[in-house]
């Protein structure tokens, strides 16, 4: 008697098992973000002995940087007389 009540016990303390409804494991971390993909530019530097540098940005961070340089240099916009 003793027997069948440890193995009650037992059955009655394990937690139930099933089998994995989608196949996600939810301690597997989700895909990291994809990296976006670098642009290499050799700048010229007039002050510098070296004269120039690579500089590696992604696109969109080119796009801002040659936005910025065009409102500072309003020869490179295109609009010299």
């Amino acid at each position: 008697m003793n027997l069948l009540a440890l193995l009650a016990a037992a059955a009655l303390a394990a937690p139930p098992v099933s089998p994995d409804p989608g196949g996600t494991d939810p301690a597997k971390p989700a895909d990291p973000p994809k990296k976006e993909r670098k642009i290499c530019r050799e700048e010229m530097i007039t002050t510098s002995l070296h004269g120039s540098h690579r500089t590696c940005l992604t696109a969109a961070e080119w796009k801002v940087r040659d936005r910025s340089s065009q409102d500072l240099d309003p020869r490179a916009a295109g609009n010299a007389h």
